[in-house]
């Protein structure tokens, strides 16, 4: 009979044992568990995390390069602007001065004839020197006009550009929003 206290005392021991393993084996599948699901939410946390900031800074990429590429619009067209600005300046003073010199052309041919039908030198003379006074006048008017147009072609031309150069000082000096 001893032996099968003993093989009863040891079926209780042992179970008490298998018990004991369940019970570890339980708990360290929970925690095991636990681990995994902390573990998985911090990952998926961490991951939601690099996404927003991913996105943040795509976002923040995708700004930068548009204000450049507009920034290199404006650019372009203050450029093209300056330029039609120019040659419309040019395009004044040239035909200004064509007009002028024609006139001048006329005035001269006129004065010439005027001389040579003179009845006499001192007449001659005379018509000569109001030639030569009218055509003094005329030079100093004819050369402000010239120097105003010049002026402002040269001020439309560089309007566009000192505006592109003030937007873009603005947007260099201006704190990050």
């Amino acid at each position: 009979m001893t032996t099968k206290k003993t093989t009863g005392d040891g079926f209780k021991a042992q179970e008490a044992a298998t018990q004991t393993i369940d019970a570890a084996l339980k708990a360290g599948k929970e925690g095991v568990d636990v681990f995994l699901k902390e573990g998985t939410d911090a990952a998926a946390k961490g991951f939601e995390k690099a996404v927003t900031m991913s996105r943040d800074a795509a976002g923040t990429a995708a700004r930068q390069f548009d204000d450049i590429s507009t920034a290199g619009k404006s650019s372009i067209q203050a450029t093209m602007a300056s330029s039609d600005a120019w040659l419309s300046g040019v395009e004044k003073l040239s035909g200004y001065a064509t007009k002028a010199t024609q006139e001048l052309l006329n005035e001269g041919i006129q004065a010439s004839q005027a001389i040579l039908g003179a009845k006499n030198p001192q007449e001659a003379a005379q018509l000569q020197t109001e030639y030569m006074q009218k055509g003094w006048s005329r030079f100093l008017d004819e050369t402000t006009k010239l120097g105003e147009l010049s002026v402002q072609a040269a001020t439309g031309m560089f309007e566009p550009l000192n505006a592109q150069i003030g937007a873009a000082m603005d947007r260099w000096t201006k704190p990050a929003a």
